[in-house]
C-alpha cells in the first residue's frame, strides 16, 4: 500500500466517520422521543433488542432481496423496505451512542455532546480489526435497530424526566 492509497483511506475513515456522527445527530434532533425511548430499550432489554433486530432484519432482508429479483414495482418497494431499514438500524445506533456517550460520565453538556462522544467511541471501537468489524458492529446495529423496532411498536413507553441543560458559567473569573 503507497503512501497515497494510505492517506486516502485515512481521509475517507475520517470523512465516513464524521458523516456518521452527523447523522446520528440529525436523527436525535429530528426524532428526540423516538430516540429516547429507543435508548431506553437498548438500556433496559439489550438482549431482547438485539434478537428483536435480528429477526427483523433477517425477515426484512430477505423479503427486500425477494422483491428486487421481481417488476420495477416490487423493485421500488424492496428500495422503500431497505430506506426504512436504514432509518431504522441510523435511529437505533443514534440511541446506543447516546447510552455509551452517556456511561463514560467524561463530559457534562446534554445529550448531544453525550451523542457525539458515544459515536466517537463506537466509531473506533468498530475501527479494530475483526472484533470491532464484525463484533461490536454488528451488535451495536443489531440492538439498536431492534431498540428501535420496539420503540416505534410500543408507543406508550413513559420516558423519565428530562436532565436540567448544562449550564455555563458565565460570570468573570474570580
Amino acid at each position: 500500500m503507497s503512501l497515497a492509497e494510505t492517506l486516502l483511506l485515512l481521509i475517507l475513515i475520517v470523512v465516513l466517520g464524521t458523516s456518521l456522527a452527523a447523522l446520528l445527530l440529525l436523527c436525535a434532533l429530528v426524532a428526540p422521543r423516538l430516540v429516547a425511548r429507543a435508548r431506553l430499550n437498548v438500556e433496559r432489554m439489550p438482549i431482547r433488542s438485539f434478537f428483536v433486530g435480528l429477526v427483523n432484519l433477517l425477515f426484512f432482508g430477505v423479503l427486500a432481496a425477494g422483491l428486487a429479483e421481481s417488476n420495477p414495482v416490487a423493485r421500488a418497494t424492496a428500495l422503500l423496505i431497505v430506506v426504512v431499514l436504514f432509518w431504522c438500524m441510523a435511529l437505533g445506533l443514534a440511541a446506543a451512542a447516546q447510552l455509551v456517550g452517556e456511561r463514560l460520565h467524561l463530559v457534562r453538556g446534554g445529550p448531544i455532546r453525550e451523542l457525539l462522544l458515544g459515536a466517537l467511541l463506537l466509531q473506533g471501537a468498530a475501527l479494530v480489526p475483526v472484533v470491532g468489524w464484525f463484533g461490536v458492529t454488528t451488535v451495536a446495529l443489531l440492538t439498536g435497530y431492534g431498540a428501535a423496532v420496539i420503540a416505534l411498536i410500543r408507543r406508550g413507553t413513559e420516558l423519565p424526566a428530562q436532565r436540567p441543560a448544562a449550564t455555563v458559567d458565565t460570570s468573570p473569573l474570580e
